[in-house]
């Protein structure tokens, strides 16, 4: 088990009200699945979402990224919206397979699904 160190950090965005959910960050890279700290805007565990996309295989895993990368765009003007944490945890997830480019991938098809 990697603990990130500082410079491996991407911040996530984090939530500064009293809602009682999140920060949710990125904890460490565990061999089989990142480990997430903190809770959705539902009062789920995020580790959830970490374990269900290390449970998919590469192509359905950029299925759901591309989902996740589109609706994080779409809700841009939500800046606590559950999209954007996801969307840095598949970033992440890509990289923990040691497949960055299943990320651009997913970015593609996003941009395309959006019209761009």
């Amino acid at each position: 088990m990697k603990t990130l160190g500082l410079e491996d950090r991407l911040p996530l965005p984090y939530r500064l009200d009293d809602s009682g959910y999140g920060p949710v960050c990125i904890a460490e890279f565990r061999e089989d699945r990142l480990g997430l700290s903190g809770r959705d805007n539902y009062g789920q565990d995020a580790q959830r979402f970490a374990d269900e996309i290390a449970g998919m295989d590469d192509r359905k895993f950029v299925d759901e990224m591309t989902q996740v990368i589109y609706q994080s765009a779409r809700t841009q003007n939500n800046p606590i919206a559950d999209w954007h944490w996801q969307a840095h945890a598949c970033w992440y997830e890509a990289r923990r397979r040691g497949n960055e480019d299943l990320y651009q991938q997913a970015f593609d098809q996003a941009r395309r699904q959006a019209g761009l």
